[in-house]
């Protein structure tokens, strides 16, 4: 690699992994004032207790997973009654919302798996992948985006079964070690879904939250389902989105000098994992 390059990938780096977050940050702080998160600020949520997943993973690939959005509307109240399989398939979804954990394919899959002893190749999520193979020469539109995806990763029946072979390792390894941050398996060179090459907390398991507190899983999908079936009480994860009425909550929090002040709603929230860091 030649001295340009390396030069090129550090200053890359630096601006997505450093400037464009805090810039960010700064942005919200203008427009919302106090309690906004730091880049790379993560809270512990306990996986059990999520119920629903987004449709589409990351507001339809447009926000950036260093960043932290705040975002109005009723996304977290849109219900959808169609279950899911794989969060960034084709399945056509043509508006963003929410749908059960428990109807989620690739959830219910690895609990069938790893729970029941189903063998992968009887797994809904294997046989989706098996009937709808991904040719690596082939792009694909991602769920209600137009933006296309490479095929490859599923494409063959042994490259299908290496993936789920590393599900199958993770779960030894995080059933023997715990639930470890990026920045951990990082020390690690046999630690399967890690990320070598990306800032750590990007790479964290992500949420949204709702104007009432409500925690909805976003993206990571290996490492949250492995860790909800272990019956894990917490794990690290980084916000994503949080609800614009959900940070006014924050807001006030981080404002107040006594929670005696606070009002009665925000009060009610003072044992949130996202408003604990605050108080």
């Amino acid at each position: 690699m030649s001295l340009f390059v390396e030069m090129y990938n550090f200053a890359h780096n630096i601006i997505k992994q450093t400037i464009l977050p805090w810039g960010r940050y700064a942005y919200n702080w203008w427009q919302y004032g106090p309690g906004i998160a730091r880049p790379g600020e993560l809270i512990n949520v306990d996986p059990r207790e999520i119920e629903y997943v987004m449709i589409d993973c990351k507001f339809n690939h447009r926000a950036k997973k260093t960043h932290a959005y705040i975002k109005g509307g009723d996304w977290d109240r849109n219900y959808l009654d169609d279950g899911l399989m794989f969060v960034g398939s084709d399945e056509g979804f043509d508006e963003l919302g929410l749908v059960p954990v428990e109807d989620y394919g690739f959830y219910t899959s690895l609990r069938n798996h790893f729970e029941k002893g189903l063998p992968w190749e009887e797994t809904e999520i294997y046989k989706h992948f098996s009937d709808n193979p991904r040719p690596p020469d082939r792009t694909y539109p991602l769920t209600r985006d137009d933006r296309p995806h490479r095929g490859g990763k599923y494409a063959t029946k042994d490259v299908l079964d290496e993936e789920f072979s590393r599900i199958d390792d993770l779960y030894e390894h995080m059933k023997e070690y715990g639930y470890l941050t990026q920045r951990e398996l990082r020390e690690r060179e046999d630690a399967p879904y890690s990320a070598k090459n990306v800032a750590p907390a990007s790479d964290e398991v992500l949420v949204n939250i709702g104007r009432s507190g409500n925690i909805i899983f976003d993206e990571g999908r290996h490492r949250f389902a492995v860790a909800r079936i272990l019956g894990l009480e917490s794990i690290p994860v980084k916000v994503l989105v949080r609800h614009e009425n959900w940070q006014a909550i924050r807001r006030e929090v981080a404002r107040t000098d006594s929670t005696a002040e606070l009002s009665d709603r925000s009060r009610r929230y003072l044992d949130h994992p996202d408003i604990r860091p605050l108080v």
